[in-house]
């Protein structure tokens, strides 16, 4: 029986499994519709350096805050809200009927970094709890 095998037969393990899975499809689709979208409204590589810088400042000033909010709030809850915003974003850029303004992109990709700051100290400190077996002493 492999590790993969053993720790897909825990609940919590499995549903975190399938969950990211499905946030892995999420994170590989928002960079090809990010730049769709900036060149629909018309924005050239300083645009999409702009977007992405405001993903970058939305990880940077909401990581540290994070680790706290994973720390005194269930960390399961913390990565959910994550992933829908993270899916809120990408959703927004993919599914909007017109051409957004570069303004909205940036928006968009800094909900999606604010998403991404909340999500990786959580998903950092549940591992533990989802499979106890993996904790060392």
């Amino acid at each position: 029986m492999t590790t993969l095998t053993g720790a897909l037969r825990t609940r919590d393990f499995r549903l975190l499994w399938i969950g990211q899975g499905v946030s892995v499809v999420g994170d590989r689709i928002f960079p090809v519709a990010l730049a769709v979208a900036v060149l629909d409204s018309g924005g050239g590589p300083s645009a999409l350096g702009l977007i992405l810088a405001a993903r970058a400042l939305a990880l940077i000033v909401v990581v540290l805050p994070a680790g706290v909010i994973a720390d005194r709030v269930r960390r399961t809850r913390v990565m959910i809200v994550a992933d829908l915003l993270r899916l809120f974003a990408v959703i927004g850029l993919v599914a909007a009927p017109v051409p957004l303004s570069i303004p909205v992109i940036a928006a968009l990709t800094f909900l999606l970094g604010i998403g991404e700051g909340l999500f990786s100290p959580a998903a950092a400190a549940v591992m533990p709890q989802v499979l106890p077996q993996c904790r060392s002493a």
